[in-house]
């Protein structure tokens, strides 16, 4: 049986008590799927989660299979299970993607329309109402009959396009709600025709669309339309449209979003202070950061604040914050962004240490800030790629990262109508050897983390300008980096200036 944390909807964060993963295995991660075999459960978790995933599960129960640097999880699978397996499915929360991989890798999927785990649990399923406002031009650059035709010139007139996730409905239709948690997306499908298109909201009416509509080919984004969607469509294949629709931002966005960072640098800078002037427990400091965006013009977290503190720091996505009091000498990781009146998302990540620092703790996190630095000055006329970026970063803290350090994550991704808005992605994957553009989105952000140590991470959101015919990256954000943490004696003079560029606290 396979479990996913995901909804009906494919969204990246749900709510944890409805996620049938978590009522399964108790890892709260907002990524990772299970597994269940007869006498195991098979928990599949990514870098970020290794050391997470081992501490909320049952070992007796569940073992963590850790995937990355090279051990895809299609490799773990095709390890762990016999080949011609049988798979169990619950349809609804299978995208095409996933189904078609494992029919690929020689196993034998089987749909079901029960999702146990909820069923077992008395979970019921969402009713959710159409409550959606709408983004001003002044924000989104384009209206929506001007996005849709641009789509609609691209397809012939025996085609259709069916858009399914719900950051490309949200974008196209220029509207945002508050229904999901960590989400301003509005929920729903279009399908596309040459000459005309519907929006629904109700699972019923679009699969009675599907059923009636003729058409010779279906473009579909295979990651986010159901496989019970699969016997209506006649022939299809993978909407390669919608996989740049949101990469470029136009001029208005990328202005919304200066506003936006600069509100979330003010949420930054009094966690800083507060910090360093108060004694407080980790969920406390928690509580402050996400009341500070709200009174500085956030209407929500774009996902939930990551507040870790000493040893907790090298959890990479820690996200229980506990009465554990911050004392002096401890580093402070703290990753958070809100969403704002138009919709979009922020994201930024600072570690601070409360009082002094010790040799230690200088000389990891400036190796973290050189390792950022370098990225963020890239001769984009020599290194042309978002994966490019990653291996500069990459390179600089294998070969200098002291023994037991590790930087297992990608160095950043797309930010936008979500905190992980698509394409480009910053990493070592083949999906970040697109070419690098004008007014793309996303961020760099390097770490090291060992565990019963800590960890440092440094974030920021920038977007790609052009100056004198040269395309350079530029921070959105300005949230200050701390001077008491940072060995210049190991910065070169290039790197120091580079650091004039932020304030130093």
């Amino acid at each position: 049986l396979y479990i996913n944390h995901t909804n009906e909807f494919f969204s990246e964060y749900v709510d944890i008590q409805r996620s049938s993963r978590f009522l399964l295995t108790k890892f709260s991660g907002s990524t990772g799927d299970a597994i269940v075999s007869k006498d195991k459960i098979y928990l599949f978790v990514d870098s970020r989660y290794w050391e997470q995933a081992e501490l909320e599960t049952d070992k007796k129960l569940v073992e963590v299979i850790k995937i990355g640097n090279g051990y895809t999880f299609w490799k773990a699978v095709c390890e762990i299970l016999p080949k011609n397996s049988k798979i169990l499915f619950y349809q609804d929360k299978t995208s095409f993607a996933l189904y078609e991989n494992f029919v690929k890798s020689g196993f034998k999927p089987i749909l079901t329309n029960k999702d146990y785990v909820a069923e077992y649990n008395k979970i019921k399923q969402l009713n959710l109402k159409p409550e959606f406002s709408q983004i001003p031009l002044k924000i989104t650059g384009k209206t929506e009959e001007q996005k849709i035709k641009k789509l609609q010139n691209k397809l012939k007139e025996n085609e259709i396009l069916i858009v399914s996730s719900l950051e490309d409905v949200s974008y196209l239709l220029n509207k945002k709600s508050d229904i999901f948690e960590y989400s301003s997306v509005n929920f729903g499908k279009i399908i596309i025709e040459k000459n005309n298109y519907k929006f629904y909201t109700d699972e019923k009416e679009f699969e009675n669309a599907l059923r009636k509509v003729k058409a010779e080919k279906f473009y579909i984004d295979k990651n986010t339309l159901s496989i019970k969607y699969k016997k209506y469509l006649k022939k299809y294949e993978q909407a390669k449209i919608l996989s740049t629709l949101r990469s470029v931002k136009y001029k208005t966005e990328i202005e919304h979003m200066k506003k936006c960072f600069e509100r979330t640098d003010m949420v930054v800078k009094s966690a800083y202070e507060k910090l360093q002037k108060s004694d407080l427990k980790e969920n406390e400091m928690f509580d402050f950061v996400n009341e500070k965006f709200i009174k500085f013009g956030a209407e929500k977290n774009s996902f939930k604040t990551i507040l870790a503190s000493g040893k907790n720091s090298s959890i990479v996505h820690f996200s229980h914050p506990t009465e554990r009091k911050i004392i002096k000498g401890d580093f402070v990781l703290l990753d958070c962004g809100g969403f704002y009146e138009g919709g979009y998302a922020t994201d930024i990540t600072r570690t601070f240490v409360k009082g002094q620092p010790n040799n230690e703790q200088k000389k990891i996190y400036t190796l973290v800030l050189k390792a950022f630095l370098k990225a963020y000055n890239a001769d984009l006329s020599k290194y042309k790629t978002c994966f490019e970026i990653d291996k500069i970063a990459r390179d600089f803290l294998n070969k200098n990262a002291p023994e037991g350090f590790n930087f297992g994550h990608g160095l950043g991704h797309s930010v936008g109508r979500c905190v992980h808005d698509g394409l480009p992605t910053v990493s070592p994957s083949d999906l970040a050897k697109m070419k690098i553009k004008k007014n793309m989105v996303f961020t760099i952000e390097p770490g090291l983390y060992k565990p019963d140590w800590g960890g440092v991470r440094l974030e920021n959101t920038i977007h790609v300008v052009e100056e004198k015919g040269k395309l350079k990256l530029k921070s959105f954000s300005k949230a200050p980096f701390q001077k008491n943490l940072i060995d210049f004696s190991i910065l070169n003079k290039t790197e120091k200036k580079y650091l004039e560029e932020w304030e130093l606290v």
